[in-house]
């Protein structure tokens, strides 16, 4: 079997139930795990769950099933002129010329289960992503932060 036909499944998170998956997931692994508190923490409801999450340019993806999510992603799209100040300032898009006439994209929040760490759930939500981002978005520049 080739290792392709062993990557795991990935999906864009399009229901209000899938969303809240992946918001769940992010606590997990965000606050219980790793002891980090990011903005859009929700201790009650035990999500994590940011503005940026709710706008139509959000798009999460996730890998397994709803009950048994293995990983997330979320892409952050935004057409030409229109980043947002606060991630045009955190990542320096200043330094990029021209970048007000280029469609510009957030890759964040990427979170695997620990217990399948090191296995295919990176490379199925690395794979979406990129299709996203090459075909239905055409993203010119995107950026990432590693935690």
């Amino acid at each position: 079997m080739s290792v392709l036909a062993r990557i795991e499944k990935a999906a864009v998170a399009t229901t209000k139930r899938e969303k809240e998956a992946c918001a769940r997931f992010g606590y997990e692994v965000y606050v219980k795990e790793m002891g980090y508190t990011p903005p859009g923490t929700n201790h009650d409801a035990r999500v994590v769950w940011d503005e940026h999450d709710e706008k139509e340019n959000a798009i999460h993806l996730y890998a397994g099933k709803l009950d048994d999510i293995k990983g997330i992603m979320r892409l952050i799209v935004w057409e030409p002129g229109q980043i947002d100040p606060g991630f045009h300032d955190a990542y320096s898009m200043h330094l990029f010329p021209g970048i007000e006439q280029m469609r510009t994209g957030e890759i964040g929040r990427l979170m695997i289960r620990p217990t399948v760490r090191g296995k295919l759930v990176l490379p199925a939500l690395v794979r979406l992503v990129f299709e996203l981002m090459a075909n239905e978005y055409q993203l010119d520049l995107a950026f990432a932060e590693c935690r």
